[in-house]
């Protein structure tokens, strides 16, 4: 761990240990005040507390506090016509000062990363966030890793931000002042300057319609605070990767008086039917992504072992390819290797695996996975995910 980083984290904690009791105290004010008043303003200003409280502690080391907060931030979301439950929202505030006590007597599990070479050595990374100790651990694992790290605080700024420093990749969250997330990432990917940017959305207890509307207005990802800044830096270094453009290629000069060469036949248009090889040795599995992808007009085809799977790109060349890690005969990685090492063209990969570890992850994006998704999985969500690696 660096040193900077390690004083970031330790100052943060200690920050947050100290002004704990002040924080409860905030928010039972501001549920006394949502019960007596019931006003808009202060059910958004609880809402804006619980959703900081929430990303922030899990980050730090406080995951207890994380879960409880996040539960106070689900509950404000959901009240409307003055419907608001005080006793249970009091009882929360009970389990997050219990949640304190818990997490506090455990030792911190910092999710620091190992982290590699940056993928484009100075690269600028835009981050949109508005919690300023977020920001500052961001930041400083940005840092250390090698980018450049811009900052903006508010969603309104993060248009003329990016148009002035031309970022290799922004960070946005979704609450934020100004402008929301969602507003911000439509109005990027509605500039034809900035679109191209590739997008990361951060967000505090964010639900499958969130990720889905994310992803659906071109995002390339979407994570879950408390961030782990292992699979930060790992999904901005595979971006970076995939969306950084190849080496310009030179044309020789002509020589004098020589003809020019006819321009090249234009490339033939693609099918409006995507293929997708499905693998996966569980029939549930298979059965349940089958069902979707048929019905979101991809055509499939099956395959259940690692032998079978590498016959059945090479038969059918399809665009996109999801693999579980954990089959008979070769595994997934061994699929992997062989594609990676194999001609082109090569399908987009989506990796859909129980196994979740650091290096597994680190593994399959080495070995050309574009996308990783654990188990268990929701489909929409790996329908929306394969849809933006094929637009």
């Amino acid at each position: 761990m660096s040193a900077a980083l390690q004083r970031v984290l330790d100052e943060t904690r200690q920050r947050f240990v100290d002004s704990f009791d002040a924080q409860l105290a905030s928010i039972r004010a501001l549920i006394e005040q949502v019960d007596s008043l019931g006003t808009s303003g202060a059910v958004a200003e609880l809402t804006h507390v619980a959703h900081r409280l929430a990303g922030l502690a899990g980050t730090i080391g406080f995951p207890t506090i994380s879960a409880r907060a996040s539960d106070l931030e689900r509950m404000m979301d959901s009240v409307s016509g003055g419907a608001f439950d005080v006793a249970l929202a009091r009882d929360v505030v009970v389990r997050l000062g219990d949640a304190f006590t818990k997490d506090l007597a455990s030792p911190p599990v910092w999710m620091l990363p190992v982290v590699p070479a940056a993928a484009v050595p100075g690269a600028t990374i835009l981050v949109a966030e508005d919690e300023a100790d977020q920001r500052t651990i961001v930041t400083t694992t940005l840092e250390r890793a090698g980018y450049v790290p811009v900052t903006v605080v508010s969603g309104d700024l993060v248009l003329s931000v990016a148009r002035a420093q031309r970022p290799s990749l922004i960070l946005l969250d979704i609450a934020m002042p100004g402008l929301d997330g969602f507003s911000v990432c439509r109005r990027l990917k509605a500039d034809p300057v900035l679109a191209a940017i590739p997008v990361i959305f951060m967000s505090t207890g964010a639900n499958l319609d969130d990720k889905l509307t994310g992803l659906s207005m071109g995002a390339e990802e979407f994570l879950i605070k408390p961030i782990d800044l292992r699979e930060l830096v790992l999904r901005i270094e595979h971006l970076l990767k995939r969306c950084s453009p190849g080496p310009p290629v030179e044309t020789p000069a002509a020589a004098p008086g020589a003809v020019p060469a006819a321009a090249p036949a234009a490339a033939p248009e693609a099918s409006e039917v995507r293929t997708i090889v499905l693998a996966d040795d569980d029939p549930d599995v298979s059965r349940i992504v089958d069902s979707q992808a048929r019905g979101a007009g991809y055509k499939t085809v099956l395959a259940f072992d690692g032998e079978q799977t590498l016959a059945a790109v090479r038969t059918h060349a399809p665009d996109a390819l999801v693999l579980d890690l954990m089959m008979p005969k070769l595994n997934g990685f061994d699929v992997l290797t062989q594609i990676h090492e194999g001609p082109a063209p090569r399908p987009r990969i989506i990796v859909l695996s129980a196994r979740g570890r650091e290096q597994d992850v680190m593994r399959a994006f080495d070995l050309g996975a574009d996308d990783y998704m654990t188990k268990p999985f929701n489909p929409q969500e790996l329908m929306a995910r394969l849809a933006r690696l094929l637009k």
